[in-house]
């Protein structure tokens, strides 16, 4: 699988951040595949094959 620049960079950044999840009122942890390394290459991957088009 071959890495962009912008993936590389996304990935040498640390995935903690948290958001503001409305229905709940609070700050929370996002969806546990957003914390995936392997679902975000697939997912960067396949929306960069899309968007090539």
């Amino acid at each position: 699988m071959k890495i962009s620049k912008a993936q590389n960079t996304c990935f040498e950044q640390k995935l903690s951040s948290t958001y503001f999840d409305n229905d709940r009122g609070s700050s929370n942890n996002a969806h546990p595949d957003a914390y995936n390394e392997d679902k975000i290459k697939l997912l960067l991957t396949l929306t960069e094959e899309i968007t090539s088009q």
